[in-house]
């Protein structure tokens, strides 16, 4: 696998790979204004080595002061459970903190099981709910916080 910055011609792959994964997907605007960087938003994409053209992941995430926020995560269905949404959290997170962040936020439907341990194992942390924040199905909003300088090191995060 590689993981690096997307570049614009990665644009049909992303919206493809959002609408394959996501119940309710990120339109192409919205992850056009995030791949050109428009809305202060970076995107680093997991590539198949065996074909470096083909997206199988990506991580959306923006840098504010001293703040990361991850914005979306996804991962082809055929590469879950390989440690790729592992790799994109961690690449953004060390670009974030390379940046000057010092904590990073994210949030989760609290159904999201699988989710919700890789946050965890990464050295996530529940800090709030956001009640019915979710639709199709309403759930609610689990949200996490890490401080960069303390992720996990046994699992692999950051340091």
């Amino acid at each position: 696998m590689i993981i690096e910055s997307t570049r614009d011609s990665d644009l049909p792959a992303l919206v493809e790979l959002e609408r394959l994964c996501s119940p309710h997907p990120w339109s192409e605007a919205m992850l056009a204004a995030a791949v050109g960087g428009s809305t202060g938003e970076q995107v680093c994409v997991a590539r198949d080595e065996q074909d470096p053209q083909a997206s199988i992941g990506f991580c959306v995430y923006r840098v504010v002061a001293d703040e990361a926020e991850i914005h979306n995560v996804a991962v082809h269905p055929e590469h879950r459970r390989q440690g790729l949404a592992h790799s994109l959290l961690v690449r953004s997170m060390e670009t974030a903190a390379g940046a000057g962040a010092t904590v990073a936020h994210l949030e989760v439907r609290a159904g999201n099981a699988a989710a919700i341990a890789l946050y965890r194992g990464l050295g996530f942390e529940l800090v709030g709910r956001r009640p019915g924040y979710y639709s199709s199905p309403q759930e609610d909003a689990l949200l996490f916080s890490a401080r960069l300088g303390q992720v996990s090191q046994t699992s692999g995060g950051l340091r």
